[in-house]
């Protein structure tokens, strides 16, 4: 199988040749590790295209992002205040939304004309030219919740959910259509392989079960719907715990849910394995950055005893992952599948 193959057999929840494996690359340590920052590759599409896919090869990745680590771009061309940084992704300092009446002034199509966020559509274009069938490539962004707590800031988007729940629909919508504006470009001017979709603020460390179903779900499963219609698969990911709303999320239509370490891989199976493929989930921190290769391919081991026995499953770190993790480590998580294998 090709690892392209390979990774869509098993989001379809069928047993490949072997366990697909997505290092789960943001914008941090591809570029730090090159002697590079971020801001300095924006408007150079092919280095950049360059530079991220020879680390997943070298790592021995199935599944590539493209567009991690730079979603924040998209909040700048909206009057937002980032902050590029040496060490990392890009900071949100300041929201573009202060009050809801700035919403009006927003419109998506003043996203997708910029020339930064056009970068991040050539830099897709780029590494679809290098990979072929060599691995999935899928678009990396947010999910409309998520980018409204960004848009409005987490505090004042949660306040509303309970004060303004009106206002917080508008901004959902808003989103939505951002979101949903973000993978067609990926994807149809990109020529991407798919979507990820990453929702960390929908997570149960941040909002109950119920505010999931009525103001994350709903949105989230629009964005899917448009990613479906163009015959598209859709990883998505969620930060924390996430059990309680684990047989909420196939719901959404998505193909695969990348799990944090928080959630137990055997409870994500049994409550949600049946109809999407799971996805997980190595520490990042603990283990990845703080672990030796050794604890690496333990830790990985478990993870795949306990999700990969029926098919369905993506090794991958259980969220993104500092610039201090070696290169030794990573190697470990691919070293890990052969073992399994064997």
């Amino acid at each position: 199988m090709t690892p392209k193959d390979r990774a869509l057999a098993a989001f379809a929840r069928k047993k490949p040749d072997r366990v697909p494996l997505c290092i789960f690359l943001g914008g941090s340590w591809p570029v730090i590790n090159s002697g590079t920052t971020l801001k300095s590759l924006i408007g150079r599409p092919k280095e950049t295209a360059e530079l991220f896919w020879d680390v997943n090869r070298r790592l021995g990745a199935d599944i590539v992002m493209v567009g991690a680590g730079a979603t924040a771009l998209q909040i700048k061309v909206l009057g937002g205040d980032v902050r590029f940084n040496d060490n990392g992704a890009p900071e949100i300092m300041g929201e573009p939304v202060k009050k809801p009446d700035d919403l009006q002034k927003l419109t998506v199509s003043q996203v997708y004309g910029d020339r930064d966020v056009r970068w991040l559509v050539e830099t897709c274009e780029e590494t679809m030219k290098i990979a072929g069938s060599d691995a999935l490539v899928l678009a990396s962004g947010r999910a409309p919740f998520t980018l409204a707590g960004q848009i409005y800031g987490l505090e004042n988007f949660s306040r509303a959910l309970y004060k303004d729940k009106k206002f917080a629909h508008e901004l959902l919508e808003f989103t939505t259509a951002l979101s949903s504006e973000y993978y067609r470009e990926m994807i149809i001017n990109g020529h991407a392989h798919g979507a990820f979709i990453a929702d960390p603020t929908a997570s149960g460390d941040c909002i109950s079960k119920k505010h999931f179903e009525e103001f994350a779900l709903p949105y989230l499963t629009r964005v899917v719907d448009g990613i479906k219609q163009m015959h598209c698969p859709a990883m998505l990911h969620i930060c924390g715990n996430i059990t309680d709303r684990l047989p909420l999320i196939p719901d959404s239509g998505a193909d695969c849910i990348s799990i944090d370490t928080k959630v137990e891989i055997s409870d994500a199976a049994q409550l949600a394995g049946e109809r999407i493929c799971i996805a997980g989930n190595v520490d990042p921190v603990n283990t990845l950055e703080f672990g030796s290769a050794d604890d690496v391919r333990r830790v990985s081991l478990k993870c795949l005893r306990d999700g990969a026995k029926n098919g369905g499953f993506v090794l991958t770190p259980g969220c993104d992952f500092g610039a201090g993790v070696t290169e030794e480590n990573l190697k470990a998580l691919s070293s890990s599948i052969t073992e399994y294998n064997n």
